[in-house]
């Protein structure tokens, strides 16, 4: 299992210095992302895993916060430690409104 945390709590946190996993295909991810996160798309996950730092709290981030759900429960699955972004970009944009 792994927790999730609001958009708004997301923003507390990125002042810490987080490490963002976005699951976005690339042209949304290149349209509007986070300064800070990396883009692996959800469907290339499994084969990019190794980049990953077992040590890293990652919250994961897509548009609406379906994908990103998914990529939680893989990667948690494999031992790492996720957070999930509810609402994802949506609620950022929202958010910054």
């Amino acid at each position: 299992m792994y927790p999730s945390i609001t958009i708004e709590e997301l923003e507390q946190k990125r002042q810490e210095g987080i490490a963002v996993i976005d699951v976005r295909e690339e042209l949304p991810f290149n349209q509007n992302h986070l300064p800070e996160a990396i883009n692996i798309p959800l469907n290339q996950l499994s084969e990019n895993i190794n980049e990953l730092d077992d040590d890293t709290t990652y919250y994961v981030i897509c548009t609406l916060g379906v994908r990103s759900m998914q990529a939680c429960e893989f990667l948690a699955h494999e031992g790492y430690d996720v957070v999930n972004v509810e609402g994802g970009m949506q609620a950022y944009r929202e958010m910054k409104k």
